[in-house]
């Protein structure tokens, strides 16, 4: 289905540039900080909250499976009485 259909994949890995695919890239260094500020903190107060939620920047990394969307179609017009 070229054409009709995209693909995209999750964390840039390296494979992704071999394969051309487009990705959503995060920052795994990021990731393992606030992992990492997390456990620290559960440590210093076993009696903490446990639930986090935390929103990490992410950015799209466009290359060859996926395209512009395409223009929009006109109307089907009715033919006349």
């Amino acid at each position: 289905m070229p054409g009709q259909m995209w693909v995209v994949g999750f964390d840039d890995q390296p494979v992704a540039q071999w394969f051309d695919l487009t990705t959503v890239a995060q920052s795994p260094s990021r990731i393992g900080r606030e992992a990492g500020e997390l456990a620290l903190s559960l440590i210093d107060d076993p009696g903490a909250d446990r639930e986090r939620h935390l929103v990490l920047p992410t950015h799209v990394i466009p290359r060859t499976t996926t395209a512009p969307p395409p223009a929009p179609r006109p109307e089907p017009q009715l033919p006349p009485d």
